[in-house]
């Protein structure tokens, strides 16, 4: 009995370490920087970070922020902006970055989650969404933002988001890039405003993929809703109601399809494509029986 309580108070105390560890924000300091400058260093809390960024704050309360850290640095005589956002858990970092990120160039070079160009670097650790900035474009800019990415990526021990398992299929493969987390219609602004209307009024959290085609596009998404009431509004407001059965539920008006499985209690599995190429009609078939297999194997998630 008395062994049993010495291994459990390290057990606790091992977890403490980690969770404090996950939730730190590992900024950076004189010693990363040697000669050059920490300009500024403030932090903003969930309530007043609308005074740093404005409207563009509520995509993260819509995720769920806990702090965010700024730092500006002369870094070789160019001027560097450093925002940390420390958010409520993994899923939320990595949405605030599927939303955010911009004009990628290369990815997976500082974490599996990131996107890199001449004068900015974004990229998931964790909780933590960082996005690292300079006031100019030049390769020598971007080398720069990517060194400080590098360090502050070291700096932290980290679990990544993994993506479900219903984008396990070559199907997605060449677009799995393009994955993004919503958890409200602010965050359709940036991501997929074409999806705004049909959410307003929800409280749901959706992953989804939209793909571009010649001559049309498709997007389809794994849909959570807070209740079922929710869930059944969102398909009566999208016509689908009367069009299927068994939880399966398919519309094509003009070049536009839809398609939707209820794949849980409040859960649906939803496409819509638009565009009457061979590319996009493909596309839609092979997705629409994807979701049918793989809801019959139930390892959707």
């Amino acid at each position: 009995m008395h062994m049993t309580r010495f291994l459990f108070i390290p057990i606790i105390l091992l977890l403490a370490v980690n969770s404090m560890a996950q939730d730190s924000i590992p900024y950076l300091t004189g010693n990363d920087l040697g000669t050059n400058r920490v300009m500024t260093f403030k932090r903003f809390s969930d309530a007043d970070i609308s005074s740093y960024m404005g409207d563009a704050a509520n995509i993260y309360r819509e995720y769920g922020m806990k702090e965010m850290l700024l730092q500006e640095i002369l870094y070789q005589k160019v001027l560097i902006r450093v925002e940390y956002y420390m958010m409520n858990d993994n899923a939320a970092a990595f949405g605030a970055f599927s939303v955010s990120k911009q004009k990628c160039t290369r990815s997976s070079i500082i974490t599996r989650f990131d996107c890199i160009n001449m004068q900015r670097v974004q990229f998931v650790l964790g909780k933590l969404y960082v996005n690292i900035t300079a006031n100019l474009s030049s390769p020598e800019s971007g080398v720069i933002c990517e060194t400080l990415g590098k360090i502050i990526a070291r700096k932290l021990v980290f679990k990544d988001w993994e993506y479900p398992r219903f984008f396990a299929t070559p199907l997605f493969y060449n677009y799995i890039s393009n994955v993004k987390l919503i958890r409200g219609t602010e965050a359709f602004k940036n991501a997929y405003p074409d999806w705004i209307e049909k959410f307003k009024g929800l409280n749901f959290e959706t992953v989804m993929l939209p793909v571009d085609f010649n001559g049309g596009s498709c997007a389809l998404g794994m849909i959570s809703f807070r209740t079922l009431m929710e869930m059944d509004r969102f398909i009566k407001s999208n016509g689908l109601e009367t069009t299927g059965s068994n939880g399966a539920y398919k519309k094509i008006v003009g070049k536009t399809e839809q398609f939707l499985m209820i794949s849980g209690p409040k859960d649906v599995l939803y496409m819509e494509s638009w565009g009457n190429s061979k590319e996009v009609e493909d596309f839609s078939f092979n997705v629409e029986q994807w979701i049918r297999n793989i809801l019959k194997s139930g390892k959707q998630k």
